[in-house]
């Protein structure tokens, strides 16, 4: 799913949120660490680099 948005005001802040099941009997392999990782990783190619970039 794509979601389009049109902003109101001008703000350098965004939130994603996403609905999960239970991690609990992951947490040993911290899945929620990676996914932060992931999405926090400033690198060239990165999902963060390309929304500073936008």
């Amino acid at each position: 799913m794509m979601l389009t948005v049109c902003p109101l005001s001008v703000k350098e802040k965004i939130r994603i949120v996403w609905i999960l099941p239970p991690q609990i009997n992951h947490y040993e392999s911290s899945p929620m660490e990676v996914l932060s990782s992931l999405i926090g990783h400033e690198g060239r190619g990165s999902v963060l680099a390309l929304l500073k970039k936008e």
